[in-house]
């Protein structure tokens, strides 16, 4: 494993300013995948957040001159050699060393000055130099020498950018070859940016919903009538389409007599349907869930879910659902009980079910059956899967919750860089 550095100029920790969220985002990936990086800040930065992580080492460097035109002061050259001191001592077991905007603002001339100096002596160091912007650095500076050297090729760097459309631009305005600048989108740690509860992102992260097509939500107490083997049987009737699925259901005064043995029967289901690994029942997650979740969780799963089907027999309102469709989840509710589409109108989606009353809305019964389960609820998930991976805010959903988490994003794209060479 690497040594890595982040090289900064922060003074300050400004979460206004999006470059200090790029950061921190990646110092989260670092520590999260057992990197311990050093963070280069300049005096009287103080460290909140990740920056004041235990196994994140601060090292402190001079400020200097800073100047959005470029303009140096007559000692210019007495402060690159001060923060290149600084830096020598700071680098001096650094195998990687990322920065942001370094070669690229005019503000930040003389650090890029004395971060060249050092590359110049540490012929082994690997530069990922991160560009927040292609316009052209054509630099303002009033000091011709100076600006002939910041416009030449950083050694032994790679240029990191954001986006894959802007790479030609990139390498043609900062003199490197189009294979010499990696794409690395920013990364988002979904479960912090949603603010989850502590339960929440522990299931979250132990199921890797980060990677799920499609994601079931829940929320009962075990009556037999909520018909929790639906929602089970067609998450098994999706995984049979090649998707990954994962469900929640979040069993909430279940804790004796039948409620006990319909969840058994639910989890024997669960395993014939080869869905076993992908279903979580909150009670089994800790001891505190045992009798029910903390209201925040409910919310925080209907956020992650896409996918929200209510089979029950009957219901007078069912605020779950109101609740899911306030948080965008597709929506499934039972055909043969009536009452739940004067709730709802005509846009969710209605499937046979089975209804504690009589599909003209009197007392009695409805009662559906299928000759081929199987092939039903594989239809079933056809006709989910259809909708939720072609509604353009459906679709962008999944595929940014799957492509730009911070473990994607790290694996994938940043850290195979620490090991990448030149050729």
């Amino acid at each position: 494993m690497k040594k890595i550095t982040i090289f900064t100029t922060f003074y300050s920790v400004d979460r206004a300013y999006s470059l200090t969220n790029v950061v921190e985002e990646q110092i989260k990936m670092l520590l999260d995948n057992g990197y311990k990086p050093d963070v280069i800040v300049t005096e009287n930065f103080k460290p909140s957040g990740y920056f004041a992580h235990k196994d994140v080492t601060l090292q402190y460097i001079p400020d200097c001159s800073r100047s959005n035109e470029g303009k140096l002061p007559e000692s210019y050259e007495e402060e690159v050699k001060k923060i290149e001191e600084a830096l020598e001592g700071i680098l001096k077991e650094t195998e990687v060393c990322i920065t942001h905007d370094v070669i690229y603002q005019p503000a930040h001339i003389i650090f890029n000055l004395a971060a060249r100096n050092i590359a110049k002596k540490r012929l082994n160091m690997r530069w990922l130099h991160w560009i927040h912007s292609a316009t052209s650095p054509t630099i303002r500076c009033d000091t011709r020498a100076v600006s002939d050297v910041i416009q030449s090729k950083f050694p032994n760097s790679f240029v990191v950018y954001p986006n894959a459309g802007d790479i030609p631009r990139v390498a043609r305005n900062f003199g490197y070859e189009e294979d010499e600048v990696k794409k690395v989108h920013h990364a988002t740690d979904i479960p912090d940016y949603l603010g989850l509860h502590k339960f929440s992102k522990q299931i979250y992260k132990e199921k890797d919903f980060n990677g799920a097509d499609v994601i079931a939500t829940y929320p009962i107490r075990l009556d037999r009538g909520k018909q929790v083997e639906h929602v089970i049987k067609t998450l098994g009737g999706i995984k049979r389409l090649g998707r990954s699925v994962r469900g929640v259901i979040m069993d909430f005064h279940s804790t004796g007599g039948d409620k006990l043995t319909y969840r058994d029967e639910l989890k024997q289901i669960a395993k014939d349907e080869d869905v076993e690994k992908e279903i979580t029942f909150t009670s089994d997650v800790d001891k505190e869930l045992e009798y029910g979740c903390p209201r925040e969780m409910v919310r925080d799963m209907m956020m992650i879910s896409n996918l929200f089907m209510l089979p029950s027999t009957s219901e007078t309102y069912s605020l779950v659902a109101q609740e899911a469709m306030i948080c965008k989840n597709f929506v499934v509710l039972n055909r043969d009980f009536p009452p739940i589409r004067s709730v709802y109108g005509d846009v969710p989606m209605y499937k046979q079910f089975t209804a504690s009353i009589n599909i003209d809305g009197y007392d009695g019964e409805t009662v559906t059956t299928h000759s081929d389960p199987k092939a039903w609820y594989y239809d079933l998930g056809n006709a989910i899967c259809y909708y939720l991976e072609h509604n353009p805010v459906m679709q962008m959903n999944t595929l940014v919750r799957k492509t730009r988490n911070s473990s994607y994003i790290f694996k994938k794209e940043l850290e195979p860089l620490f090991y990448a060479e030149n050729r």
